[in-house]
């Protein structure tokens, strides 16, 4: 449902609300979140390098994944900014 005309709303209160106009501050994490978490555990524990590379790339995979998800279909503008900005970050790194 889109915000009545009649109602002022701030450009914070528009970033974290979403089309159906409930104020969305936290949400349980998806599934690529949660691989790019376990791989980013585990390689800060592993022992040797090609495990490392291994685990950085499903971290990696995982992290970009994410971000087109939030990119594409995130409640709010804010998650797709966010999402956006991860990804930007994501290419920047994957390209130097």
């Amino acid at each position: 449902m889109p915000v009545p005309s009649d109602r002022k709303t701030s450009l914070v209160d528009r970033a974290f609300r979403d089309d159906r106009d409930r104020l969305v501050l936290a949400q349980p994490p998806n599934a690529a979140i949660g691989v790019w978490a376990v791989a980013t555990g585990v390689r800060l524990a592993a022992d040797g390098a090609e495990t490392e590379l291994w685990l950085r790339g499903v971290a990696t995979g995982a992290l970009v994944v994410w971000a087109l998800d939030e990119l594409l279909r995130g409640a709010t503008p804010f998650r797709r900014l966010l999402g956006a900005g991860v990804l930007a970050y994501q290419l920047v790194v994957l390209t130097s």
